[in-house]
């Protein structure tokens, strides 16, 4: 008998404590749903940890940052607040103001009214400059004026039949002490040029700007093994990222990943996907949403904990020639420009993390 009884116990302990552990799972299971997104945020931060080289927390580097960001508040930089609020049919950051050519220093101005740059001992058109400027004229105050399509057709001058934008001087890879000869490409040049094209297209409807943007949108999807910008995050050594697709600033072997010209690249394809025709935006649409995935992956790779770098090389190319460690490249105004895109494409897409890197870096900067 008392083994019976013992055994009934015995049961209807188990059941209880069945019982329980199944409503602990639920609440377990519940709390996991409503606090998905943080977990979410938190594992792609330790997998991001894991990935990010040693040599981003080297502390020589948060000091050669926090230095950079003393002349950055000296200078008076600051980001254009009209980031904030961006749109593809409307101003272009702050060009309107901060984008105006005259001659002197390097600029020469032709009669024509177009800039010219100066490389070694002449002066030469520069596809980007020409872009900056086609940019500035349609955001001046009162609507774009007679002198953007004027700059418009200059730009065109300088795209070939690949729908590259071609520049026309001898140029120094900063990062890996080679030249690039005349007629090399740069995958911020197609990103600019996009961005004025849909400008163009939206404003006037003349079909070589549709045309134009197209051939612009395709060659920027060539890889680098075929003459194009596009690469891999492959070499930051990382299986995981390795199709992540970048478009370079600067072709070449190894990639640096120039983060403002990769913004710039987003930025444009962005504004092709909404003024373009419907099946070239919806193209130009998809590579948004991929380009933006890299960049998300990729911010914490810029971020020194004091300052923004400008670019990979110091991972990529870790050696000089002299046998010493690469720095990173740092420069005050580029961290205003990195802050600024990062409001512009929170604005559009309302991804947390951007608008968080955005913070931080303006805090590194706030005394």
């Amino acid at each position: 008998m008392n083994i019976k009884f013992f055994g009934k116990s015995a049961v209807t302990v188990l059941i209880a404590a069945i019982l329980g552990a199944s409503l602990c799972i639920l609440m377990l299971l519940g709390a996991a749903f409503a606090w998905r997104p943080q977990i979410e945020r938190f594992l792609q931060a330790q997998t991001l940890t894991l990935v990010i080289p040693e040599v981003q927390r080297r502390l020589e580097y948060r000091d050669l940052g926090a230095a950079k960001a003393e002349e950055y508040i000296n200078q008076a930089l600051r980001p254009s607040e009209l980031a904030k609020s961006y749109r593809a049919d409307g101003p272009y950051y702050g060009y309107a103001k901060t984008r105006y050519y005259r001659t002197g220093g390097r600029v020469l101005v032709d009669e024509e009214g177009f800039p010219k740059i100066k490389y070694g001992n002449e002066y030469y058109y520069n596809p980007v400059t020409l872009a900056q400027q086609a940019l500035a004229e349609y955001s001046r105050e009162g609507g774009p004026t007679p002198m953007f399509l004027r700059v418009v057709d200059k730009l065109l001058t300088f795209q070939d039949e690949r729908g590259a934008f071609l520049y026309p001087f001898k140029f120094r890879k900063y990062a890996h002490g080679e030249d690039y000869e005349p007629g090399w490409i740069s995958g911020m040049a197609q990103g600019q040029a996009l961005s004025v094209l849909a400008r163009a297209w939206h404003l006037t409807k003349d079909e070589r700007y549709l045309l134009a943007g197209k051939a612009a949108l395709d060659f920027m999807q060539v890889t680098r093994g075929h003459g194009g910008p596009l690469t891999t995050l492959a070499e930051l050594n990382s299986p995981a990222l390795s199709n992540h697709l970048f478009v370079m600033e600067y072709p070449a072997t190894p990639a640096v990943y120039t983060l403002n010209g990769f913004m710039f690249v987003i930025q444009g394809v962005y504004d092709w996907s909404v003024l373009a025709d419907p099946e070239s935006g919806g193209e130009a649409k998809n590579l948004f949403d991929k380009f933006l995935e890299t960049l998300v992956i990729l911010l914490p790779y810029y971020d020194l904990g004091t300052f923004s770098s400008y670019d990979l090389s110091y991972i990529t190319l870790p050696i000089l020639p002299d046998g010493l460690r690469r720095k990173p490249h740092i420069h005050a105004a580029y961290h205003a420009v990195h802050i600024e895109q990062l409001w512009a494409l929170y604005f559009l897409t309302k991804r947390p993390v951007l608008k968080e890197t955005a913070d931080r870096w303006e805090r590194y900067v706030t005394r």
